[in-house]
């Protein structure tokens, strides 16, 4: 029996079918999880331990003033928030001081001092660390509101020793234009992923964009020192709790990441960037079973293959569109309207493009620097020019 073109078509077409209703699944779990996971609130203990958050800043992100303000709100008793800048040249740092000045209280601003390190992030939280008061440190990222509440539940979980950080489900939030949509409702959908991992199997990845920890668990750890080489940070910190046995608690109150602006380009660069990091620090089968979650451009080539699959073509992409939808939903206001479900469509195509594209890359550009990584994210650095 010879093999015809036409059937190898066929069975490539019902492959990716096969992976598009699989995908289909596994997002049916993660927007479940959503539901039955955040809840967006919070009871701390009724003695507050005091926390420092630390806030590295590097440029002006969209509604930073609003952003930082909200640190100043929370209804939290005993804290701090630590404001880095890299130098006094950053167009940040104007403003920090402004914030330092209105909520002398609460804000400090805190210069970079100089440290070898490829991450810049993590330049700035060692400098960061050195001039903290307390022993519970938030990691918390610029572009990030915070709800009142945020702290609540951050000394609670970190009170049990086995635990050696917490990280929060963050929402993207505030978009004024097409783009912006799709990368917050990329967000969310990473924030479902997280969670469901979390409830399912026990294991945690850590979200850098709010991370607490104890001082002598990150001590323990080598310090923000021995992660100052690796652009994913907040995976080798992960790895590296895992190793000491120490487990990550998962807050139900999620922080809201502010994205406002955007366009196609950079919606895609972003989307590229995080998907090489991925391809550089998951195993191999880890990075192809991602693809799983690309339910909308996986049903569409296998209809593309085989036209005769065009009802799992479109039963597959209700599917999606409607679970995004409903993960959206759950944590922020999202009337369901045709931009909306365009969006989480175009947002499945440029993400698995990304996702396609990412093997054959490794350099990723963060803030208009270029950036080489090797296994793990492991920052590859210049030579050094001999005199």
């Amino acid at each position: 029996m010879w093999i015809t073109i036409s059937w190898i078509l066929s069975a490539l077409a019902a492959a990716f079918i096969a992976a598009a209703c699989a995908g289909v699944i596994v997002v049916s779990v993660q927007t479940w999880s959503m539901w039955r996971f955040i809840c967006g609130t919070a009871f701390g203990p009724q003695e507050q331990e005091p926390v420092s958050i630390l806030k590295p800043l590097c440029g002006i992100d969209d509604e930073l003033e609003q952003n930082l303000t909200s640190y100043a709100m929370l209804s939290y008793k005993n804290y701090e928030v630590l404001l880095g800048v890299p130098s006094t040249a950053d167009p940040a740092y104007a403003l920090a001081t402004r914030m330092a000045q209105r909520y002398p209280n609460i804000f400090r601003v805190i210069l970079e001092e100089p440290f070898e390190g490829g991450n810049p992030k993590v330049r700035q939280l060692i400098t960061l660390t050195r001039y903290a008061k307390n022993d519970i440190l938030l990691v918390s990222d610029s572009n990030t509101l915070a709800p009142p509440n945020y702290l609540f539940d951050v000394a609670d979980c970190l009170s049990c020793p086995s635990v050696g950080c917490i990280t929060h489900p963050i929402v993207g939030s505030g978009e004024t234009n097409f783009a912006a949509l799709m990368e917050n409702i990329q967000v969310i959908s990473n924030t479902a992923g997280v969670v469901a991992l979390y409830l399912y199997t026990g294991r945690s990845v850590l979200v850098g964009k709010s991370i607490g920890i104890r001082k002598g668990v990150l001590a323990e750890l080598g310090g923000f020192e021995s992660l100052a080489d690796f652009l994913a940070e907040d995976f080798i910190m992960g790895e590296k709790l895992t190793e000491l046995k120490k487990t990550v608690g998962v807050s139900s109150v999620p922080v809201f990441s502010v994205s406002k602006e955007r366009n196609l380009d950079t919606a895609f660069a972003r989307q590229l960037r995080w998907s090489t990091m991925q391809w550089h620090f998951l195993t191999h089968p880890e990075f192809v079973g991602q693809g799983l979650l690309h339910v909308i451009p996986l049903a569409m080539i296998g209809g593309l293959l085989a036209p005769k699959y065009y009802l799992y073509v479109i039963g597959c992409t209700f599917l999606k569109l409607m679970l995004e939808y409903l993960a959206m939903r759950k944590v922020r206001h999202a009337p369901l309207t045709l931009v909306t479900l365009t969006a989480i469509l175009l947002k499945d195509v440029i993400l698995f493009a990304a996702w396609a594209c990412a093997p054959f890359h490794d350099s990723v550009n963060w803030r208009g620097k270029t950036i080489h990584i090797e296994r793990q994210s492991k920052i590859k650095r210049a030579p050094k020019m001999a005199h």
